[in-house]
């Protein structure tokens, strides 16, 4: 499995609680919003497909490869990349993108499942790599970088009738060949070397805050949420309070601590 790397403002982030995780918890609680529920079905749309390549990683990467996931940087602008896989001597950067059905991208424009949606796909990837080689070249990393994107979607079809330059698209039914052709580059070209420590240091300089964690509960969803302690595997707030645990009929008993 590769390993993951956080970076210093990840690291104060991870602290806070994500949109999903206030989102489901509104839901148990019994007071999410219309909107909100719309928004935490995406967020989890795309969760999954992040997840997809993860796990893919764990099952057919390299222990040595490095991985830092959902990095946003300020440079010439604000912009958000999915994944960076790091081996020995490239660097992987990966657009993720679940989408259900069948996917064309034509005269510029995206269309799924025959709509045209506003969201491009290509030419974010084709940003988000243009500007991050720009920042490792200007820092001095002058290792390849390769951009990816990812269609996770097991069942989506994709179909691409643009010149899209050297960004390379992959289906989910390709990924684990393509993951066995990382492995295939990294033996067989072996003259780069890339610097983690190096990376790692450039990458905070110019690291910002994920922009979009959660705002604070207003008063009116507060006055709709269902108080009280509830068991964290079915949600049930039927629990039994003892002296040092929560007791679910469900089975489950759970450090007080851990439960409040």
């Amino acid at each position: 499995m590769a390993k993951i790397i956080q970076l210093k403002k990840q690291l104060v982030d991870s602290k806070l609680p994500t949109k999903i995780e206030l989102y489901q918890e509104l839901l148990i609680r019994g007071a999410l919003s219309t909107e909100q529920a719309q928004e935490l079905e995406q967020l989890q749309i795309g969760q999954e497909g992040e997840q997809t390549l993860m796990d893919y990683f764990r099952m057919y990467g390299d222990s040595n490869w490095s991985v830092f996931q959902n990095v946003w940087v300020d440079y010439y602008g604000k912009f958000e990349v999915d994944c960076l896989l790091i081996t020995s001597n490239q660097i992987y950067l990966f657009e993720v993108k679940n989408y259900k059905g069948q996917y064309v991208y034509e005269n510029s424009q995206c269309r799924c499942n025959g709509q045209t949606i506003g969201h491009n796909a290509i030419s974010q990837t084709q940003k988000s790599y243009i500007n991050f080689t720009n920042l490792l070249r200007q820092n001095k990393i002058n290792v390849p970088v390769i951009g990816v994107l990812l269609f996770s979607g097991i069942d989506c079809e994709v179909t691409i009738h643009d010149e899209i330059g050297d960004l390379k698209v992959v289906r989910r039914n390709q990924l684990r060949n393509f993951i066995h052709k990382i492995k295939h580059d990294e033996r067989n070209y072996s003259k780069n070397h890339v610097d983690i420590d190096k990376l790692r240091q450039v990458l905070e300089d110019f690291e910002i805050h994920n922009p979009f964690l959660p705002d604070a509960i207003p008063r009116e969803i507060i006055s709709r949420i269902r108080k009280g302690v509830r068991c964290s595997h079915c949600h049930s707030f039927e629990v039994d309070t003892l002296k040092t645990y929560v007791c679910c009929p469900c089975g489950i008993y759970e450090p007080i601590e851990n439960a409040i």
